[in-house]
């Protein structure tokens, strides 16, 4: 199957209408159920917003090639403009929906509405207020109907690994519904979402959309006066009815109004609640963030003043080869036990930091855990201190035969080529928490969703080689500003930058070391 990307940039670029028409196809139902429930069932309504949504699209082509799927922004761009359409019709509805909505007041409170009547109200709100990752893959799974292979495809992750960020994300949107009264355990939602969320879209509905949009203009450009015709049409038909409103509003208006103030401050009161979270969590991170900086310089002034001591006596004579600079580096740690305690427990709490999650998902004692950081580093202790460039990595790949081993046998098979895993995938973690970590502390800090796309979009570009992780910042400079305001590209330019002459500088450095070696 042609991915969305691929569809786009044929439409955007060659002009390729079967392209479009297939895109329209592929995700009118997942638009039109998002559309429908916002606008409480109106299915003509939705069509509307439908249209107005492919035309969007069509006319932004250009800028989205580079987006990848396009589940969550044809979501977020439904729900806005079926959001947009709601406000402009608010006078209308309060003429046609009047008695209805007086009627839906009574039923609500009788409390008979079965478990989709309660969750589709607020389902859209709860949806919006999650992260852009944790939503996208309930939408892939729930809305959109993917198996979980192909959500793990597009979200490019394992099929294991795209379980259990829905399983996460369910959950989440478990406990925002029952902030907002609607009660449920993570298993029955799902067999609800199932059941319910995704809405087949009219039959023809998506033929029309792509047909409409493209005889509104052969190009990208011509789009706009489609979308004018739609608020056109809209605002004369709100004109026409105005005499006919005056009526209807003394019935309707006080009814809407009362149930439009208490959604307002049910959702501010979400909002509020979910600022104080995101708060309180960057307090948190940034007072752990500071205490390992404290204990990582703490170890680096140790290590620093044994590589000192080993740059003086190198000085005076150079042993040749690897195998003489481990001994001479086995020998002097040898003579200061503390040192090599302090450069042990220093390896041992990088590993266990890098591989928290592994322990956490293995469920691991305390006692597996110091013996799994214990033959993760063992052997190395005397190779760290002896390289000045600190080119000594603790892993799987690297260790000796007999601590594989010792492993394999207290973790299985299965387990030790998980850890394998894991420890690959989490290589660049610490430096693109770093990147984002700089851009937060600015007058102009990064939401929550900013700072996930931004640390998906580092690791996505991201290389190990050694212990030095490498950014393709070509890559990600050309992504960011789909995301980043100008200031916010202008601060990451700075710290691309300041890597950039840190990297150079670091190269200059080794190849003087190398030529002392050589002399």
């Amino acid at each position: 199957m042609i991915d969305d990307t691929e569809l786009l940039r044929r439409y955007a670029l060659e002009g390729d209408e079967a392209a479009f028409a297939e895109l329209v196809e592929r995700y009118a139902g997942l638009v039109y159920g998002a559309a429908l429930r916002q606008l409480d069932g109106a299915a003509h309504r939705a069509e509307d917003v439908t249209q107005s949504v492919f035309a969007d699209l069509a006319r932004k082509a250009r800028t989205l090639t580079g987006r990848g799927d396009l589940t969550g922004w044809l979501y977020t761009s439904a729900h806005f403009a079926a959001a947009k359409l709601k406000r402009s019709e608010q006078r209308r509805q309060a003429r046609e929906q009047g008695a209805q909505l007086m009627h839906e007041i009574e039923a609500d409170a009788a409390g008979e509405k079965g478990a989709w009547d309660q969750v589709r109200p607020v389902l859209d709100e709860v949806l919006l207020a999650l992260p852009e990752r944790d939503r996208e893959a309930l939408l892939l799974r729930f809305f959109h109907g993917r198996r979980l292979a192909e959500v793990g495809r597009a979200l490019q992750v394992s099929e294991d690994a795209a379980r259990m960020r829905v399983e996460r994300a369910l959950e989440k949107l478990r406990t925002g519904l029952a902030r907002r009264g609607v009660t449920s355990t993570a298993a029955a939602l799902g067999l609800t979402l199932g059941a319910h969320a995704s809405t087949a879209a009219p039959v023809g509905l998506a033929a029309s959309v792509a047909s409409g949009v493209i005889a509104a203009g052969a190009g990208v450009t011509a789009v706009g006066p489609l979308l004018a015709a739609i608020q056109f049409m809209n605002a004369t038909k709100i004109a026409v009815g105005g005499a006919a409103a005056m009526a209807a509003l003394t019935i309707g208006t006080a009814v809407y109004q009362v149930r439009e103030a208490r959604a307002a401050e049910a959702a501010l009161a979400g909002l509020r609640q979910g600022e104080e979270a995101q708060r309180m969590a960057l307090r948190d991170g940034e007072r752990r963030w500071k205490d390992a900086e404290q204990a990582i310089a703490a170890r680096q002034r140790e290590l620093d003043a044994v590589r000192a001591k080993q740059a003086v006596d190198r000085s005076r004579a150079m042993p040749a080869g690897a195998e003489a600079q481990k001994r001479e580096a086995d020998a002097f740690m040898a003579q200061h036990p503390a040192l090599r305690q302090a450069l042990k427990n220093e390896l041992q709490a990088e590993a266990a930091a890098q591989f928290a999650g592994f322990f956490k998902e293995r469920r691991l004692t305390p006692a597996q855990i110091e013996r799994f950081t214990d033959l993760i580093t063992r052997g190395i202790v005397g190779r760290r201190a002896g390289d000045l460039r600190g080119n000594v990595p603790f892993s799987t790949a690297g260790n000796s035969e007999e601590a594989n081993r010792e492993l394999i046998a207290m973790i299985g098979p299965e387990g030790f080529e998980r850890a394998q895993v894991y420890e690959a995938a989490t290589a660049g973690i610490q430096y693109t928490s770093k990147v984002a970590a700089h851009l937060a502390d600015t007058e102009t800090p990064l939401s929550a969703g900013q700072g996930e796309q931004l640390r998906e979009l580092l690791l996505n570009n991201s290389t190990r080689k050694d212990t030095k992780t490498r950014i393709d910042w070509g890559a990600v400079m050309a992504q960011a500003p789909t995301f980043l305001s100008p200031t916010q590209l202008g601060l990451l330019q700075a710290f691309r930058a300041g890597d950039e002459l840190e990297e150079g500088y670091r190269a200059l450095r080794l190849r003087a070391q190398d030529g002392k070696r050589r002399n």
